[in-house]
């Protein structure tokens, strides 16, 4: 009779659970949105203001996701080296790929490092764009990757404009970017057929990361060496002209400030990779409480190489490095500490970390997009009233 009572609580906490994130949604993401729309005129006369209070608003929203995981008991434990440093700096992050619930333990990594979410861009595939939450990328200008051997050259292209319009000309500082171009499950069999073909080693535990993407970031780097921009990268079009732009962001930044200058590569670790959490094991919290690793590697921008052949040796190597880090996590069970060589030479490498959250500030993000739920109801309320009273009032008239 024990276990079934505890089978029947267990599955009524995941239902309760789905349930409040569905809630959640209903409320959150209409009032972002809402939000923005009623400030959009910010954007032709003050768009830092604008941006700043739809960076404060997309933060409060990952952090709505990123409590999914924190309260399920699904704890990320950062290893290698510190990142705190790099919280308001220009960094592309590197990740391998491996479920659906990346993204949201990712958010809970982004959200526990300050205003890191703020201005972070995330480069994603295009089948997430009229997602939920894919509607809340779009306004904060996130980029939809389009995979595919015949739309692949036109989406770096695309790309390529889109990190001047939007991560230089909107001051972003994190790039989040899955060079893997797919989940592990998904790619494997066609980046071992690719492997097999050209002399690379077989991998299991990641796959060869596809370089156009990353290429294009990185010839965004702070080199000292790459002409400046000279597109119109004003937010949405609107704002100062392009010169005027080049040194806004009230701290008398350039753009060649903004370019990338540091890259973050990104191991991330699950208890069974064969089976790793999901999405929808995050939002239930059907699975029992574990810990995922996030092991992070810092190397200057300028430490990579230019060259595309030589950038991509460094890339694949990244990933060689992963998966023989994985492949000694899930064989002895305990996350293994890089040698010095495979951190530049850096040493000591930190101790592990815990990332830890507020849930008294989750609390009050509740709170404030219930609260400007309510709001937002009675003010179409009023409009749709004053609207029916003018119709009402004019249509005798005709």
């Amino acid at each position: 009779m024990a276990p079934l009572l505890q089978r029947c609580a267990h599955y009524g906490k995941c239902a309760l659970r789905l349930f409040l994130f569905l809630l959640n949604n209903l409320y959150c993401i209409p009032s972002y949105t809402v939000w923005m729309f009623l400030l959009r005129p910010l954007l032709w006369v003050a768009p830092e203001l604008y941006w700043r209070i739809e960076g404060v608003l997309f933060r409060w929203l990952l952090h709505m996701v990123a409590m999914l995981s924190y309260t399920a008991g699904y704890d990320v434990i950062e290893m290698g080296d510190r990142i705190d440093h790099l919280e308001q700096e220009n960094c592309l992050f590197i990740v391998n790929h491996q479920s659906t619930a990346d993204v949201p333990v990712l958010m809970n990594m982004l959200t526990a490092h300050g205003r890191a979410a703020d201005n972070a861009m995330w480069i994603m595939d295009v089948q997430f764009k009229w997602s939920n939450f894919g509607v809340v990328s779009q306004i904060h200008r996130d980029f939809f990757i389009e995979c595919g051997r015949e739309k692949r050259d036109r989406s770096v292209e695309l790309l390529r404009s889109a990190l001047i319009e939007d991560y230089v000309g909107l001051n972003r500082k994190w790039i989040l970017l899955f060079p893997e171009g797919g989940f592990l499950k998904n790619r494997k069999p066609v980046s071992q057929r690719f492997a097999e073909k050209n002399g690379l080693p077989h991998l299991e535990r990641v796959s060869l990361p596809r370089v156009g993407a990353a290429r294009a970031v990185l010839d965004l780097r702070d080199s000292g060496q790459s002409p400046e921009p000279t597109v119109d990268k004003r937010p949405n079009g609107h704002g100062p002209p392009a010169a005027a732009a080049e040194t806004s962001g009230g701290q008398g930044d350039t753009v060649s400030e903004r370019r990338v200058k540091w890259v973050v590569d990104l191991t991330v670790a699950y208890p069974d990779q064969a089976d790793p959490l999901g999405l929808m094991a995050v939002m239930a919290g059907s699975r029992p409480p574990c810990k995922l690793y996030f092991y992070y590697r810092v190397y200057r921008s300028d430490e990579v190489p230019t060259d595309p052949e030589d950038l991509t040796t460094w890339l694949y190597q990244l990933f060689f490095d992963k998966e023989a880090q994985l492949d000694e996590y899930y064989r002895t069970g305990k996350m293994p500490t890089l040698p010095p060589e495979k951190h530049g030479g850096r040493s000591p490498v930190p101790p592990p970390r815990r990332i830890r959250h507020d849930p008294a500030a989750w609390l009050l993000r509740h709170l404030f997009f219930i609260a400007s739920t309510v709001v937002q109801w009675r003010m179409m309320v009023a409009v749709a009233g004053a609207a029916w009273s003018a119709a009402a009032a004019v249509l005798p008239l005709w």
